[in-house]
């Protein structure tokens, strides 16, 4: 599930990087001093895409050069871009920093300096992630909380969110009613969104890429409404969200998915599709790994159970919850013990 939420910060550093060569909106004069300062003495500015080139010192050489327009905005997605110089600047100096707590700062500057900014969001959602891979839930929440507040629509926001709140919240937490509504609230966003979702993108980028980022943020919010549901005890329910994530995300391989569902399936008797997908947990999991040997001894236990060479209680019972996690926190330590605190599985 981390991928998403990597793809589409990734698509917008890349439009910053983009951005930042070019003069910003509305500010000629800035812009074209800021892309000489950029480019070095004697290097031309780089006009705003799909605009002429100008002669002589403006393009760099006596013949006249046309910038070559720009690949039109694929449906359904957006491409951020500063409306000034001082904003462009802000923004790159921002994405340079690599410390969430700077990010977030960062992000707190713009809504004072420049209160329509589309990146305060964008820098939240970015500190959002790298709180995440600390496994610093609550911050991570926080900078969730905050991007959404910027920008309700959010898929990364949305995304990441119902996925923290889902995995991270404990059935011994006081608060956990509250906190698992909150994930439900913002999976369900998701889903209400669907074909809607608006996602950050490039000029240009291909439809199939688009709308592959949608299913994934579909399938990650069937998933976090599956993990409510199983931690609640709801197998019928989680089942039924789980096999929809599967069909709604035809790239998902995340063995945690799969283990999860063979759970609540075993717990629901229903063994030889139990089996099935702790099958696919063995064939997905990284060899090794918790999630790996936690679905090789789900799938023998349920091979015995199947042939009659074991009871449950003999073969060791189904784990209330699997131990660990679909990738939405690549540094956390698997636990030992099933619990709803979710670990990495590849790890």
């Amino acid at each position: 599930m981390k991928r998403i939420v990597l793809l589409m910060i990734a698509i917008v550093l890349l439009a910053v990087i983009v951005v930042a060569q070019q003069p910003a909106t509305g500010s000629s004069n800035q812009g074209t001093a800021q892309g000489q300062t950029q480019q070095g003495a004697g290097a031309p500015a780089q006009p705003a895409a799909g605009a002429q080139a100008g002669t002589g010192s403006q393009a760099g050489t006596g013949a006249a050069a046309t910038q070559p327009a720009a690949p039109p905005q694929t449906p359904g997605t957006y491409f951020p871009q500063p409306k000034t110089a001082e904003e462009t600047e802000a923004v790159k100096a921002a994405f340079a920093l690599t410390d969430p707590a700077q990010i977030e700062k960062a992000g707190d500057d713009l809504a004072t300096k420049f209160p329509d900014s589309e990146f305060r969001g964008i820098l939240y959602e970015r500190a959002m992630e790298m709180y995440r891979e600390q496994n610093n839930a609550d911050k991570a929440v926080e900078l969730g909380r905050k991007a959404l507040a910027a920008n309700p629509d959010s898929v990364t926001a949305l995304s990441g969110l119902a996925s923290i709140l889902s995995e991270k919240t404990r059935e011994t937490d006081l608060d956990k009613e509250e906190r698992w509504a909150e994930a439900a609230k913002a999976a369900n966003h998701l889903l209400q969104l669907g074909d809607n979702m608006k996602i950050p993108a490039n000029p240009g980028t291909p439809v199939e890429q688009v709308n592959g980022f949608r299913d994934q943020a579909k399938g990650m919010a069937l998933i976090a409404l599956g993990t409510i549901e199983m931690n609640k005890k709801n197998d019928k329910a989680a089942a039924d969200y789980f096999k929809q994530a599967i069909a709604a995300d035809k790239n998902l391989k995340d063995p945690v998915v799969y283990l999860r569902q063979s759970v609540v399936l075993d717990r629901m008797k229903q063994y030889p599709q139990a089996l099935e997908s702790a099958n696919k947990v063995v064939e997905l999991g990284q060899p090794g790994s918790r999630v790996a040997e936690l679905g090789k001894q789900q799938q023998q236990r349920l091979q015995k159970l199947m042939a009659g060479g074991a009871t449950p209680a003999a073969g060791g019972a189904a784990p209330t919850s699997p131990s660990t996690q679909p990738s939405t926190s690549p540094s956390t330590t698997p636990s030992t013990q099933p619990s709803t605190q979710a670990s990495d599985p590849q790890r």
